[in-house]
């Protein structure tokens, strides 16, 4: 009965840890940053230009190895030259060199396995081409294998083409994974992937399993993935660029026809910036009538934002029958201009409390953290106290 009442205040400590994992993980994951993918993939039934054929390989070994595959391409970060193609296994493997702690990137048809007696690949002159023979999916109908053509190209695209297909494809999805790890060789020589993370994921349903098919997959710049400025410039890829906002402190993404504006022209804080001194401005030009009625029209626009419309019309609707009055005229417009300047103030100071908003929440959130478990901390411990004091 002792070792009982011993073992609760260890339960209950281990209960409240649990919840509390819990909600640091909900707390801490990115929702953001998870919806930005690696990849986007496709299905359709061509292929893109891989070039003329330059050179073959064909190889009955076990381990197929490139060390240079003939170009260097550059994805999230990583640079990929040479590939790695087990002849029993539908996976190859590319990464910049295949030595201890580099990374890794792996695609694979899971759960595949090839019975071919070779490995054969084909340098063209925008891509290589290793053809997966004879390789089994479906563990339900083991009969049932597919030949597929895998094409990398210098853009960091990769295509699966199946150019064949035996047996039965009912009901027998293929899943193609992409998986980042660390390439890791033990003291034996042995090579494993080690810390192995999926980073993209495709299920190509039965019906898409037929001679022809081409499954593609674009790799995609994580640029709100980037927390400074270097590593958002080296996000960038040939498609698309990654630029920095410095008045956010925010890596975002521009496409080709964007490229020629400057940084600061897809920042949503930036572009608040540009109209607020615009609005400054305009209240310092009176030279024309054009410009007087552009200026008070963004006045009463501003007016009615701030519930203020109907003092504005009546401030309006005198000004108009006083045409003669100078003083009157004086008063309206140091009116106007004394209500703009407010509004641009106030534009400003919600445009600047924005990004503190941003940077101050993180450490509400730690201190809320270690406030709770320094209350649990204090609870388990009086309560382990009074039931060891108790038996």
């Amino acid at each position: 009965a002792a070792i009982t009442f011993h073992l609760r205040p260890m339960n209950c400590t281990l209960y409240w840890f649990m919840l509390l994992m819990l909600y640091l993980n909900l707390l801490f994951v990115d929702n953001r940053l998870a919806q930005e993918a690696n990849y986007t993939d496709s299905e359709s039934l061509g292929l893109l230009d891989y070039g003329f054929s330059e050179d073959q390989t064909t190889a009955n070994v076990k381990r197929f190895l490139l060390e240079d595959i003939g170009f260097t391409f550059k994805v999230h970060q990583k640079t990929f030259k040479s590939l790695i193609a087990f002849r029993s296994e539908a996976t190859v493997f590319m990464a910049d060199a295949f030595e201890n702690g580099k990374p890794v990137r792996s695609f694979r048809i899971v759960d595949g396995y090839s019975s071919q007696t070779y490995v054969y690949s084909r340098t063209h002159s925008n891509s290589i081409i290793v053809y997966c023979g004879l390789i089994t999916y479906c563990k339900s109908h083991p009969a049932t294998y597919v030949n597929l053509r895998m094409f990398i190209y210098k853009s960091g695209t990769i295509q699966y083409e199946i150019f064949r297909v035996d047996g039965e494809t009912d009901d027998c999805p293929m899943t193609i994974e992409i998986r980042d790890g660390i390439y890791n060789v033990s003291a034996d020589g042995s090579e494993t992937i080690i810390h192995e993370e999926v980073i993209h994921k495709k299920v190509c349903p039965s019906s898409s399993i037929v001679k022809g098919r081409v499954f593609t997959f674009f790799p995609q710049p994580r640029c709100r993935a980037q927390t400074s400025e270097e590593t958002c410039a080296a996000e960038s890829q040939l498609d698309a660029n990654c630029s920095w906002c410095r008045e956010c402190k925010t890596c975002l993404r521009e496409n080709n026809t964007q490229s020629s504006l400057s940084s600061t022209s897809i920042c949503n804080c930036a572009e608040k910036v540009k109209t607020t001194v615009s609005e400054v401005n305009g209240l310092n030009d009176n030279g024309s009538s054009t410009d007087y009625e552009s200026s008070k029209a963004t006045s009463q626009r501003h007016d009615i934002a701030n519930g203020m419309s109907t003092i504005v019309h009546g401030v309006t609707e005198s000004t108009k029958n006083t045409n003669d009055n100078n003083n009157s005229t004086i008063d309206y417009e140091s009116s106007k201009a004394t209500t703009q300047r407010q509004d641009v103030q106030q534009t400003k100071s919600t445009n600047d409390s924005k990004p503190l908003a941003t940077y101050t929440k993180p450490i509400y959130c730690i201190l809320g953290i270690v406030l709770v478990l320094f209350i649990l901390f204090i609870v388990c411990l009086i309560l382990w106290k009074y039931l060891y004091k108790q038996y």
